[in-house]
């Protein structure tokens, strides 16, 4: 029993964590947990990628991948690139815009975090973050 109870922690530590973030700033919680905002984070780590590498990765319907980045590139926020050899091929990346946008994002996130908790408490969280992410990555 005390193994669930430490899994239920896990999960209302995570709505606990958004709640956190929607109270300092609204606006940036609607960013953070936006999927335009996943789409830039990954293009922002991966550095270019195909409308299905986007879906198979970020488990998103290939429609909303399509509008999605319709409406990031007339924000300036990515760049598309059609592949030479098939034309049919769109490769998407993040204009300087866009990586500006995902720093000042992760930076508020930063802050909201620290303004919570302390600045030793947010660097502790970003940690363990941290190391469950090589743990599900490494396992994936």
């Amino acid at each position: 029993m005390e193994e669930i109870e430490k899994y239920l922690d896990f999960f209302e530590f995570s709505r606990e964590l958004e709640g956190v973030i929607k109270c300092k700033d609204e606006k940036l919680y609607k960013e953070i947990f936006s999927s335009r905002f996943r789409v830039l984070v990954f293009l922002h780590k991966v550095g270019s990628a195909t409308a299905t590498e986007l879906v198979n990765r970020l488990m998103i319907q290939k429609s909303n991948i399509a509008t999605m980045c319709k409406d990031l590139r007339k924000k300036n926020l990515i760049i598309c690139k059609t592949f030479e050899r098939d034309r049919r091929i769109v490769y998407y990346s993040l204009s300087k815009a866009g990586e500006r946008k995902v720093i000042d994002i992760v930076e508020g996130y930063k802050s909201a975090l620290e303004g919570a908790f302390g600045k030793e408490n947010a660097h502790a969280i970003s940690e363990h973050f941290e190391s469950i992410n090589k743990i599900v990555k490494d396992n994936l």
